[in-house]
């Protein structure tokens, strides 16, 4: 468990980073252009290089050592950090875009190498339990991130870059107290392109994965579409201040603390009711955002929104990993990866075009239908008698 403490402990600063990173530049980035459409784009763009990039990430992770690739993706953030500061310091805030390509590349880096670590730590029983704990404290380290930052935003941005990066340092140095992974020598002596070639005959070859997909593809729309345009939803909806933002961001995310702070007996009961209704209970919560304008009642239902995705994003990809050969982990989870930011990259621009002509509710009006799509799809395609 100490090693897991370690990796936990760089999972919880880069979401850190990323929750003080998304507040600030979400609100510039509205505050700055008022186009729903630009925030859009915005989200969009963040994952093109990530995008390009994944199909080779995958292989990489399986041939070489999982902990180097966390220390990559930990400079690649930092590379983000000071494209922002830049942006800051010119009062450019397309530079923001970069920054947002480059945090965005660090996540797609780090999460196929923290879980190719973690399948050679644990055994299959206790691969879910451990991705829901892992996934709450991330979460928790996004909440305290952008709940910071949103406190200062007003006040002292200067305050917020100076925890990001000290946050970032401390993750180095962690990260090398961590022992080193062990690669497939056998896969390494594949040329890449080979080994790629592979990684795709092996996800046609179970249905499963092309229906874990789908899933997951789903609801990596719904939880990037959600955080990205909520700065825009708070502006419209309530008021412009930062801390009405901050506070729904963090009944955003608190729900998936929640639940990674619940027990095994309670984690199983969740999965049996979630199973079946999960997007069915996601879809009621978006169309709430969607008509209703009240705080307690957006607040709770953002709350379930963040436990909700948070249970799709832990439930399936522990499954998808459970049920991939060790061999194929990293290439599973990029192709994985390239299937639920395409969808944002496609479908993030829409919604901009969407709240711009009709409103940023009709955004979340949108996202719900998503949800019933994606429970249809379920249903039609029987996973859960897979899982």
């Amino acid at each position: 468990m100490l090693f897991a403490k370690r990796f936990i402990f760089i999972q919880f600063s880069l979401d850190f980073i990323s929750g003080a990173f998304l507040v600030v530049s979400s609100w510039t980035i509205f505050a700055s252009t008022g186009s729903a459409t630009i925030t859009g784009i915005y989200v969009s763009f963040g994952f093109l290089p990530s995008l390009l990039t994944n199909i080779y990430i995958g292989a990489i992770v399986d041939r070489w050592d999982a902990k180097k690739m966390m220390q990559i993706s930990l400079a690649t953030m930092f590379s983000a950090i000071s494209f922002t500061i830049l942006s800051f310091l010119s009062e450019t805030v397309f530079l923001l875009f970069i920054a947002q390509m480059m945090m965005q590349l660090a996540g797609s880096i780090f999460r196929p190498s923290v879980q190719v670590y973690m399948t050679h730590l644990y055994e299959a029983g206790k691969l879910k339990y451990m991705f829901t704990k892992s996934a709450s404290i991330s979460i928790l380290g996004g909440v305290i991130g952008a709940f910071i930052a949103s406190q200062f935003l007003l006040y002292s941005i200067s305050y917020i870059f100076v925890m990001m990066i000290f946050m970032i340092i401390i993750a180095f140095a962690v990260s090398f107290q961590l022992p080193y992974h062990s690669s497939d020598g056998i896969r390494q002596k594949i040329n890449i392109h080979q080994d790629i070639k592979d990684g795709f005959r092996y996800a046609k070859s179970k249905a499963i994965f092309i229906k874990l997909f789908i899933l997951l593809g789903s609801g990596q729309v719904i939880t990037h579409c959600t955080t990205g345009f909520l700065a825009a939803y708070t502006y419209e909806t309530f008021t412009n201040k930062s801390e009405m933002y901050g506070y729904l961001q963090i009944s955003l995310t608190i729900g998936g603390i929640v639940l990674g702070f619940c027990t095994t007996k309670y984690l199983e009961a969740f999965e049996k009711a979630f199973s079946k209704w999960g997007f069915v209970l996601l879809s009621i919560c978006l169309m709430l955002c969607a008509f209703c304008t009240q705080f307690i009642f957006v607040g709770t239902s953002l709350f379930m929104i963040g436990m909700l995705t948070t249970w799709i994003r832990s439930h399936y990809q522990a499954i998808q990993q459970i049920n991939t050969d060790r061999k194929f982990n990293g290439k599973m989870a990029s192709f994985r990866m390239i299937i639920n930011q395409g969808s944002v990259v496609i479908i993030s621009p829409l919604l901009g075009l969407l709240g711009t002509a009709y409103g940023i509710n009709t955004v979340f009006g949108f996202l719900a239908i998503i949800a019933i799509i994606a429970y249809v799809v379920n249903i039609k395609l029987s996973l859960l008698k897979h899982v």
